[in-house]
């Protein structure tokens, strides 16, 4: 991968460092068995791993600088991009054009479709998770990272809740940027899902939610 110097979180996937615990969950969870929905994929990172672990690949990023640096990473991976299905869109309750906000940094990565008055406004597209087609699957794992969004991501599920395939989502719940945790587990545990938490402190699993901050949670069906 190409990093930015200037990026911390970048540095520390060039030191190896970068959400060991994730990587680690990741490694031992995904295979060639899975499909892998790389929902807020930013440059890559997440869906090149799921590749090398044998996975096929739905990378969705919307914002235009994340998405190249996104496309110039997979094609540094010849042997794994053709694994990884690039989506220019976001995913959201709806289809259509929308506002998307772009902060005034460089830290694209905190690009969301929750307005804020210190982001630019670009237009990108939306698509409803349930009106894209990606064929027959056994096992599907969901990794959702949208800058507090992520209750719209799940809104434009529908019918797809409904799928019989095995289905683990690590939903990252950005409670800073107004994400409702309540509502997003009543979401999962109205379908049936057993629930869980990243105990980043301690590396390993926990029922109970941690307190304050952003929430890693892990949802099992």
């Amino acid at each position: 991968m190409r990093v930015n110097p200037y990026s911390f979180s970048e540095r520390l996937i060039e030191n190896g460092d970068f959400e060991k615990w994730r990587v680690e969950f990741f490694q031992s969870t995904i295979s060639s068995r899975s499909v892998f929905f790389d929902i807020g994929a930013n440059v890559g990172f997440f869906s090149l791993l799921a590749a090398k672990q044998g996975a096929t690949v739905h990378a969705f990023e919307p914002e235009p600088l994340n998405l190249s640096r996104l496309q110039g990473n997979l094609q540094l991976n010849p042997d794994l991009a053709p694994k990884i299905k690039i989506w220019p869109v976001a995913l959201g309750d709806k289809a259509g054009e929308v506002d998307f906000g772009r902060p005034l940094s460089d830290n694209y990565g905190h690009s969301s479709l929750l307005l804020d008055e210190g982001f630019d406004r670009i237009r990108v597209r939306m698509e409803r998770f349930a009106d894209l087609d990606f064929g027959s699957f056994d096992e599907r794992f969901f990794k959702i990272d949208v800058e507090g969004a992520e209750q719209l991501v799940l809104e434009g599920f529908g019918e797809a809740w409904d799928s019989p395939a095995t289905t683990v989502f690590l939903v990252e719940v950005h409670r800073q940027y107004g994400a409702d945790l309540d509502a997003i587990v009543k979401i999962f545990a109205s379908r049936g899902f057993r629930l869980s938490f990243m105990d980043e402190s301690h590396g390993g699993e926990t029922e109970f939610v941690p307190d304050g901050g952003d929430v890693a949670l892990l949802a099992r069906k």
